[in-house]
């Protein structure tokens, strides 16, 4: 599952939930691409996977990408893969609704 769409009737939000693929203490500068190989997202960061700092930066980097008004990691605290929430993103994610 790559991403769905969740659209509460209250304020109409709208939330993405996306999976994403983690390089912490990673030599490339810090940045989010999607992977054609891989069919998901991307995030490269400096900063070392330990006490939560890559996890940090990861969704600091996830706001900016998709210009979003809140970003949440919801899984993959402590794993390479992730899933986070982006509400009300300017950037629509380029993943399969499902």
């Amino acid at each position: 599952m790559d991403f769905f769409i969740l659209n509460p009737a209250q304020n109409n939000k709208q939330i993405f939930i996306v999976k994403i693929f983690a390089k912490p203490s990673s030599k490339i500068p810090s940045k989010m691409e999607w992977d054609k190989n891989l069919n998901q997202y991307v995030v490269y960061v400096k900063s070392p996977a330990s006490k939560g700092k890559a996890n940090k930066e990861i969704l600091k980097i996830a706001r900016k990408y998709f210009l979003a008004e809140a970003i949440t990691m919801i899984n993959g605290f402590k794993s390479k893969i992730k899933q986070i929430s982006v509400e009300n993103p300017k950037k629509i994610p380029k993943t399969r609704i499902i």
